[in-house]
């Protein structure tokens, strides 16, 4: 049966495992943004009206123009793949403390430094799901088999608005889903893990 399913996706030895591991990867990563997008309005709005939008979208290219130039002198010292690894925990960790100053703080501004929180990870983990599932595959085998990971993302989606429904009233409001979401994150990240510890690269070092 397994077999039967590889030959219909097209999945040759030793692809497997490396198309498992980078599909999970993508879909989580998806599945937490779009989880984080809903937390965020709910919180920012919950403050905030619509028009006060405008300040926080234009904070966002500010701080990736000063987080990018940074993570790029980090992954060229100490390598593509354990910056993957150690981002995604610490943008994990980064949701803890959000969660706890929500919870038990009452500062006036959290919820827009959230909010470009969220657009700056909706821009920074993506494209580094994307470049490390270019590191796993050479051009041929990406053009084969990118739209089967690619699914990953579609299921994210889905993923996302399922979580967010379900859970939102049973933890108790946006806020506390944030503990969710920082287990979303942790979880990419030990996909990344195990990936760097079973997988042989193209491209990452």
């Amino acid at each position: 049966m397994l077999h039967r399913v590889r030959r219909f996706l097209d999945v040759r030895p030793g692809e497997g495992l490396p198309v498992l591991l980078t599909f999970l990867y993508i879909w989580v990563v998806v599945a937490s943004f779009l989880l984080a997008k809903p937390i965020r309005s709910g919180l920012f709005l919950g403050e905030h009206d619509a028009y006060d939008l405008v300040y926080v979208y234009a904070a966002v290219p500010l701080v990736l123009s000063l987080f990018v130039p940074g993570y790029t002198r980090v992954a060229a010292r100490i390598g593509a793949r354990r910056v993957t690894v150690a981002t995604l925990l610490f943008f994990s960790l980064n949701v803890l403390l959000f969660w706890y100053l929500f919870r038990f703080q009452d500062i006036k501004r959290l919820p827009d430094v959230f909010f470009v929180w969220v657009s700056c990870y909706g821009v920074i983990a993506p494209v580094q799901a994307w470049s490390y599932a270019n590191s796993l595959f050479d051009t041929r085998q990406a053009k084969r088999l990118f739209g089967l990971i690619g699914a990953g993302a579609s299921l994210g989606a889905m993923s996302a608005g399922v979580i967010a429904r379900l859970l939102v009233e049973p933890v108790g409001g946006p806020a506390n889903l944030l503990l969710v979401l920082a287990l979303l994150i942790a979880l990419a990240a030990v996909i990344v893990l195990f990936a760097n510890l079973r997988i042989r690269r193209v491209g990452l070092t």
